[in-house]
């Protein structure tokens, strides 16, 4: 990751948001809902699994299912062969990580809110030549996640 990068563009409150790329896009989570980043490295990979999980990451002695933010936000297959970092959050209660293709650093930015975007996108900012767009990862998450070994037997 980078060093913090800082831009107001619009209006709103300044928040930070942890900035990954999926494919040639950029998006980004609000920091606060961030426990810690890791590498795909450790994730276990299921073959025989229903998407969006990507595979498990057993973390401080507890088993997170990971899923692969490719198929949450544009619903397409499993892209293990590209995902390189996994984000985990502390979502609904529980903790919860997603597989990315890269995080690329941390931005402090003035939110603007988008009404016309879909729910799970709250708004995007540019900064120079880059767009960045804001998930509210309420919305895209499910409510609540089955247990490791509840997927795991599918």
């Amino acid at each position: 990751m980078t060093a913090s990068s800082h831009a107001t563009s619009g209006t709103g409150d300044k928040q930070d948001f942890l900035v990954f790329r999926l494919g040639d896009k950029e998006y980004g989570i609000q920091l606060d809902k961030v426990q810690e980043l890791c590498s795909f490295d450790k994730v276990t990979r299921q073959q025989r699994v229903a998407a969006p999980v990507a595979g498990q990451l057993k973390l401080h002695g507890r088993h997170i299912l990971v899923s692969d933010m490719h198929v949450l936000l544009d619903g397409t297959t499993r892209r293990a062969d590209r995902l390189a970092d996994v984000i985990v959050l502390y979502h609904a209660g529980q903790p919860a990580a997603v597989a990315v293709d890269c995080v690329i650093d941390v931005v402090t930015l003035a939110v603007p809110l988008s009404a016309s975007a879909p729910a799970c996108i709250t708004g995007s900012i540019t900064i120079g030549h880059r767009t960045i767009a804001l998930l509210d990862i309420d919305a895209l998450l499910p409510g609540t996640l089955p247990s490791p070994g509840e997927r795991l037997a599918a």
